[in-house]
């Protein structure tokens, strides 16, 4: 199931914020508009968190009314995004199919301005008197999609399962009588007159208690920061000035702005509007009618949109598909992290051992020694310091003993251990050299996956650490991503960049693609480049058909060896290139690990982010 922990919190909070009572006010108009009277033909559950009901619209075409309670993602929105079916249904969409497939929708009703949007489906079975409720709470951390008896508003199912609590004064759970979330303690923005408005700001509670933005959004139902925001500065007024510092005239023009974007909900002029970064293509900002604030912003673009549903998709699509990115590269982060810490302690207990092997030649001479000089050790000494004859200085050396042994004893433990260390120096030098090279492997997936910005890379990735052993996939939790068909090796495609002279430079992605561009794509005259001695991708330099290639192309592919590798941050990277021909895979290498000869080093700084985008 997705992560919905707050991952890009810049993006995340303008989501939260701009799904406010009256976004849901302009929506659930239109999901009235397109599904009234009309029979829901199928339930789906994508997620924990999402419900999709599918709804027969005019000439037989489906109208796809999708929720969310995902805390960070609530919403309720008409898509036309295709999202994946679950092979097996989960209870609480077995129980909402029950309920709902084959009855119509009845009604589509908000509560005031409050995030709550209640659909009333009538019986399956046009069984008279009975029907149905959604009940769609899209609040933060306590959303929730409920199912409802209609006639006694008994909860039969939820999305999200809340744990009774003792001190809980409001309990969801199937069976119970459902209880709608407490009214706020707010002013209907729509009822709100210039007086109550005026009067509202000179309370004696309200003087210098809070910012003008903070009351606004403190005092008023079903608006949010980004319309409260939008009043402040259509009024001229900043938005941390203290209420207690505005003079009259500032409060008028605040009522003007307020009236302002009030009247547009009460005549219903709503407006789909998202406001773009134009460099990153980002979304800074959405709303349900045109915002003042953004329309001077430089760099933003300003895009209206047909429908809110076709809003929403623009906006939601997007975050989810970066948030599956970025839950999944963190699972499979953590994974790798926790067998780097299990394999780095391997290496260095190795490494111990093997000097500990490596001191056999001294164990041998420490036994020596003690017998040479048997006769003038005292029985239970615990060291002697003698004159070492195998030191050419003829040094003194103090040798520990053993008191329980005698003199005799303790040269035959040294010969035992001497012995021991010069039969295990050669299996500690090999199960050195294993674990360093997994070590030096899983620093190199580690880097595959903070480098990768699909989620076919990423589970690309997965794919491997299930294939080399490190990943049981019956156990991991991020089933929903597509996955790449294994052995499918047609389906991989490397980046592809272009030099100024016009060659094509392939980088490769993680291990499997990097295996399938150095030992299946690349012909043995092109150039193969790797940054020197830390994890980084197989890049390729495709030769000309002579076989050459040009100073440039050379350049740019030593630069973008060294920008995707783990010295990317460095100014200068050293990079090894050689012809493709002199590059193997050793028998049983794991995934990207490969040997080569005949290289040259080229010291490059790497190159920009900006300037490494594949064609």
């Amino acid at each position: 199931m997705l992560d919905i922990s707050l991952l890009w919190y810049t993006f995340t909070e303008v989501v939260v914020v701009s799904f406010d009572g009256i976004m849901l006010r302009a929506v659930s108009g239109e999901i009235e508009d397109a599904i009234l009277g009309r029979r829901i033909d199928r339930v789906d559950q994508p997620s924990e968190c999402e419900v999709s009901v599918i709804i027969r619209g005019e000439s037989r075409r489906d109208i796809q009314l999708f929720i969310s309670c995902a805390p960070q993602i609530a919403r309720i929105h008409i898509s036309t995004t295709q999202r994946q079916r679950p092979q097996e249904p989960s209870p609480f969409c077995m129980l909402m199919r029950k309920y709902l497939e084959g009855g119509r929708v009845i009604s589509v009703e908000q509560d005031g301005l409050d995030r709550v949007i209640r659909i009333s489906v009538s019986s399956p079975l046009e069984e008279e008197g009975k029907f149905s409720i959604i009940v769609a709470e899209l609040m933060g951390n306590q959303s929730n999609i409920i199912l409802l008896d209609g006639v006694s508003r008994v909860v039969l199912g939820t999305a999200r399962r809340t744990v009774p609590k003792a001190n809980r004064k409001r309990q969801v759970l199937p069976g119970e009588q459902y209880l709608p979330p407490p009214a706020a303690r707010k002013d209907n923005p729509l009822s709100v007159s210039g007086e109550e408005f005026c009067r509202g700001l000179l309370e004696p509670g309200a003087l210098g208690a809070k910012s003008v933005y903070e009351y606004l959004l403190a005092r008023h139902e079903g608006l949010g920061p980004t319309a409260c925001r939008e009043i402040v500065f259509r009024a001229g007024v900043p938005a941390e000035l203290p209420v207690g510092r505005l003079d009259r005239e500032e409060i008028r023009r605040l009522w003007d702005a307020f009236s302002e974007i009030v009247s547009c909900v009460r005549a219903k002029e709503f407006v789909p509007v998202a406001y773009v970064n134009e460099a990153s293509g980002e979304v800074e900002d959405f709303s349900w009618t045109k915002l003042h604030m953004h329309a001077a912003g430089a760099g933003i673009k300003e895009q209206v949109f047909g429908s809110f549903g076709e809003l929403l998709d623009f906006v939601y699509d997007e975050l989810t598909r970066r948030m599956r990115l970025e839950s999944l590269r963190g699972s499979l982060s953590r994974l790798v992290r926790d067998h780097l810490d299990r394999v780095r302690r391997k290496v260095e207990a190795r490494r111990s051992a093997l000097a500990d092997a490596e001191r056999g030649e001294d164990y041998r001479i420490m036994g020596e020694l003690i017998l040479a000089n048997i006769h003038s050790i005292p029985r239970g000494a615990a060291e002697i310091t003698v004159k070492n004859y195998y030191d050419p200085e003829q040094g003194y050396i103090t040798i520990p003993l053993d008191p329980k042994l005698s003199p005799a004893q303790s040269a035959q433990q040294y010969f035992a251990r001497y012995r021991k260390a010069k039969n295990g120096l050669r299996i500690t030098q090999q199960l050195l050299a294993e674990a360093e090279s997994e070590e030096a492997y899983l620093d190199q997936v580690s880097l595959t996956i903070a480098e990768a910005d699909t989620l076919e890379t990423l589970n690309e990735i997965r794919e491997e650490l299930i294939k080399t052993g490190y990943l049981k996939e019956k156990k991991h939790l991020l089933r929903q991503a597509p996955r790449t068909p294994r052995g499918d090796e047609e389906s991989r495609r490397p980046m592809e960049f272009r030099s100024p002279d016009g060659t094509r430079i392939l980088v490769g992605r993680n291990n499997l693609e990097n295996d399938y561009l150095t030992l299946k794509m690349a012909k043995p005259d092109d150039i193969w480049l790797h940054a020197r001695g830390i994890p980084g991708a197989h890049v390729i330099v495709t030769a000309s058909d002579d076989g050459q290639v040009g100073e440039e192309a050379l350049l740019m592919g030593a630069r973008l060896a060294a920008r995707f590798s783990k010295a990317k941050g460095a100014d200068k990277v050293p990079v090894d290139y050689t012809r493709r021909r002199f590059v193997k895979k050793p028998r049983a290498a794991r995934p990207g690990m490969v040997v080569y000869e005949k290289e040259k080093t080229i010291l490059v700084s790497p190159m920009n982010v900006q300037d490494s985008r594949p064609v």
